[in-house]
């Protein structure tokens, strides 16, 4: 009598099984993570809105003191050298701009206001358009 001896290997059905299950969970998944990457991007929003804030913190009682425009400042300070900051959305690396409609509004962070005493500054961070704010804070002098 013949035996027959096995490869070890697998069979043609336990591949097809494997191949089919790998499918269902891509199916299921792919979709998923697509809202994964615009979080991720409407985070960085925040986040950059944020950075601005910590700035604008530790510099508003100088510039009230002296007389500074601060959005000036904070635009030099964020546009250009080592603490650019880019706009998550587009990619475009200018983000401070007072939104004039909803497509310039895109992903950008705003600065108005005045270092001045009875004023504040006021940092926006928004989303896909002027009525999608992810961020927004008023910082006063103390």
């Amino acid at each position: 009598m013949l035996k027959r001896k096995k490869d070890g290997g697998f069979t043609l059905i336990e591949l097809m099984i494997v191949i089919a299950v790998i499918g269902i969970l891509a199916v299921v998944l792919v979709p998923k993570m697509g809202g994964v990457k615009d979080s991720a991007k409407y985070a960085g929003v925040t986040t950059n809105a944020k950075s601005v804030e910590a700035y604008v913190v530790a510099n508003i009682d100088r510039w009230a003191k002296n007389s500074t425009d601060a959005e000036d400042v904070i635009e030099g300070q964020f546009t250009t050298g080592p603490n650019k900051l880019e706009n998550p959305l587009d990619g475009t690396a200018i983000i401070f701009a007072t939104p004039i409609d909803d497509a310039a509004a895109k992903g950008v962070v705003a600065v108005t206001g005045a270092a001045s005493p009875a004023g504040g500054i006021t940092i926006t961070g928004y989303g896909s358009s002027t009525t999608d704010i992810l961020y927004q804070n008023t910082v006063r002098r103390n």
